[in-house]
């Protein structure tokens, strides 16, 4: 299994966590990565090596009243593609609650009207 879908579960588990002290009760997750999604669901086996970090997660889903997990294309969610490059290139060193940086209220807009972002690629 990937790097990839090991960051995003690693995500999963940290936002279940920061809901959690902040007394969400009602949760909805998105990722962008359909295997992580499925893992969540229990619509696909886990690997033997993710098991621990799955079993994890499964147990803060109990904490919830009510969480949905649903996959959403990275184009269709710029915020979070944003947030993920800063994230790689070290340059959003912040973390916030309450009001966002500036740097993302125009793609928070962007979300919010279903504004969609295609991605282009070579052939």
């Amino acid at each position: 299994m990937n790097s990839n879908v090991v960051a995003e579960l690693w995500a999963v588990k940290e936002g279940m966590q920061l809901a959690t002290n902040l007394g969400i009760t009602h949760l909805y997750v998105e990722s962008d990565s359909m295997v992580t999604i499925n893992f969540c669901n229990q619509l696909s086996d886990v690997p033997w090596h993710l098991r621990t970090l799955m079993s994890d997660i499964m147990q803060m889903v109990l904490q919830f009243s009510t969480i949905q997990l649903h996959h959403q294309y990275r184009q269709a969610n710029c915020v979070a593609d944003y947030l993920a490059k800063a994230a790689v290139a070290q340059t959003l060193n912040a973390q916030w609650i309450g009001s966002p940086p500036v740097c993302i209220k125009p793609l928070l807009y962007a979300d919010m009207v279903g504004r969609a972002f295609p991605r282009f690629v070579k052939l």
